[in-house]
């Protein structure tokens, strides 16, 4: 008779998916509690209380795209850092999003679209 093992156990996990969800299941999943989380926040503290100062929407828009763009280099460079140094790993980032205009415009064109929601 063979042991029995629990599934997390026994499972085998590819570099695509975490716990046999695809990674585009999962980021669209977690894309959507974060949008939603950062939407009802925004909505309940402007509306919770009458006294003291208000905050620019805009604002709060803007230090949370700071907030990601912070966070997405800190994961490139966790990511990169047994391949290239850091000078590369932001020589790599730079190229990327700057390097081409087309590409560019395929993070631009969103970019703006979603900084015209969020201030509507």
């Amino acid at each position: 008779a063979q042991p029995s093992h629990s599934a997390c156990a026994v499972m085998k996990v590819n570099a695509e998916e975490v716990c046999t969800v695809p990674y585009k299941y999962l980021a669209t999943a977690l894309l959507l509690l974060q949008s939603s989380t950062v939407a009802l926040t925004m909505r309940f503290s402007r509306t919770a209380g009458d006294d003291g100062e208000r905050y620019l929407t805009t604002t709060a828009v803007c230090m949370a795209e700071f907030c990601k763009i912070i966070g997405s280099a800190a994961l490139l460079f966790i990511e990169k850092r047994d391949s290239m140094s850091f000078s590369q790993a932001v020589s790599f980032l730079v190229g990327e999003t700057l390097g081409s205009m087309s590409e560019t415009l395929k993070l631009a064109v969103p970019a703006f679209l979603y900084t015209i929601q969020n201030n509507l």
